[in-house]
């Protein structure tokens, strides 16, 4: 069991923050030396989605998503959160390389696999035993 826990945690801490040196090493034409702004907008859009969630399930949240995996999860939570998350995405495309519509897409698409890659951990961290991603702190489950 130890030896599974840490498995995983090798995983998340190397394998996820991979994303960030990838895109800094982006070659886009006509966008050169700018890839942190795509780090930035990868990082606000995942935290916007979060927080979003956790907002809308507060206020409205009735329907539960995945209650033996994440209790907390519900489906206004995560659809208030992801419209939201995905609009602020897009009113930041003039930060990216790319139209208004692409970054919405591609914000909806984080927004999504955040979520789902949220829910999997969640299922890892049940089945593991694990409370929180950080030893010693308390597990406060985002995306309501």
């Amino acid at each position: 069991m130890r030896i599974a826990k840490m498995q995983w945690g090798m995983m998340v801490a190397i394998y996820c923050i991979s994303y960030a040196p990838a895109l800094m090493m982006l070659n886009i034409p006509a966008y050169a030396g700018q890839n942190a702004l795509l780090l930035f907008y990868l990082l606000l859009v995942v935290q916007m989605s979060d927080v979003l969630q956790y907002v809308f399930g507060n206020l409205f949240g009735k329907t539960k998503i995945a209650p033996v995996v994440s209790p907390s999860k519900t489906v206004e939570g995560f659809v208030g959160g992801a419209a939201s998350a995905t609009a602020v995405g897009a009113a930041m495309w003039w930060i990216t390389p790319f139209t208004p519509l692409q970054a919405g897409v591609i914000a909806f698409l984080i927004v999504l696999m955040g979520f789902l890659g949220g829910l999997a951990l969640s299922a890892v961290k049940r089945s593991l035993g694990v409370k929180a991603a950080i030893p010693g702190q308390k597990f406060v489950s985002h995306c309501h």
